[in-house]
């Protein structure tokens, strides 16, 4: 089982923003779930519901920019150690960065990328850095003392069943809850397949935990992995091309009782989504509209959620 970047004859249509139009137009009329929402606003999700947990301290032990010197961007992975052991959290969960080294910093919210099953007293988060991160930025060092709160977030799920298969598709820092995901099924010894998609921008610069998902998949934690890194190529290839690619192998996994989950930016959740409604649709020979109340069911079961990382 190895990393493929899989070859396309044309690239993904380059009106697909004019076709998501009509798709959210659609999905307008669908409001059983979150899910039509989302998909009615095009943009953002609606806030989801949170579970309280309590603040803890912990040091930074790790603080590595996962992108090379030479990406136009910067993903932290930033790990966080607790002298009393780390608060509990599974798969999916957040980090809210609070303060550092007792001063407040404006609030973080970072996807989590551990299992306490693999990481015990730590707990890794990725923060990708954006204009708004100056202040956390130039105060996290090694060695800092953090002011954190880890919660689930209940508008996120996925599957704690062991011998559940997992689709994951992940652009960027939207990897994320997919390494915790995969550390915690290694951990378990979970029998259910899993395959990711991952997204970037270039091979070189991107390629998030490169070696980790390469181990992954020569120890089978992981099945099967799927990327795209779209400044390679003037076609500017994605994730949603590939869902295409695969459609039907995807919807046979989605068949036989797969969960499914987009972590991403907003954008790129967009694109995801319609990649795979897309592939629904030609695969099941239905219209747009039956994909979309298709995906409303799968959310309504718990086999769907998406979260912007």
């Amino acid at each position: 089982m190895t990393t493929r970047l899989l070859p396309r004859h044309a690239p993904f249509e380059n009106d697909a923003l004019a076709a998501l139009d009509q798709v959210l137009a659609v999905a307008s009329r669908v409001q059983r779930t979150w899910l039509s929402d989302y998909l009615a606003a095009g943009i953002n999700l609606p806030a989801q519901s949170t579970r309280d947990a309590d603040v803890s301290v912990g040091e930074v032990v790790e603080y590595v920019n996962l992108n090379s010197s030479r990406s136009d961007h910067s993903t932290m992975h930033v790990a966080v150690a607790f002298s009393d052991g780390a608060p509990p959290y599974r798969p999916g969960s957040v980090l809210d960065l609070i303060g550092i080294d007792g001063e407040s910093v404006p609030a973080r919210v970072l996807p989590v990328a551990s299992s306490r099953r693999e990481v015990v007293d730590e707990v890794h988060a990725l923060m990708p850095v954006g204009a708004g991160d100056a202040a956390i930025v130039e105060r996290l060092r090694l060695g800092s003392q953090v002011t954190v709160r880890i919660r689930e977030d209940a508008g996120f799920r996925l599957p704690a069943e062991l011998e559940t298969d997992v689709i994951m598709i992940g652009v960027e820092a939207g990897v994320a809850p997919y390494r915790a995901l995969i550390q915690e099924r290694r951990a378990l010894g979970a029998g259910g397949r899993s395959w990711l998609f991952f997204g970037g921008r270039r091979f070189t610069h991107d390629f998030l935990y490169q070696l980790e998902w390469q181990a992954a998949l020569a120890d089978g934690s992981l099945t099967r992995m799927d990327v795209a890194f779209s400044y390679d190529q003037p076609e500017r290839i994605g994730v949603e091309d590939h869902l295409l690619d695969r459609r039907e192998e995807l919807v046979e996994w989605i068949e036989n009782g797969a969960s499914l989950s987009i972590c991403a930016a907003p954008k790129s959740a967009n694109r995801a989504h319609f990649g795979l409604l897309k592939a629904i649709a030609d695969t099941k020979a239905c219209s747009l509209e039956l994909a979309v109340d298709h995906v409303a069911d799968l959310a309504s079961q718990g086999r769907f959620s998406q979260r912007h990382p």
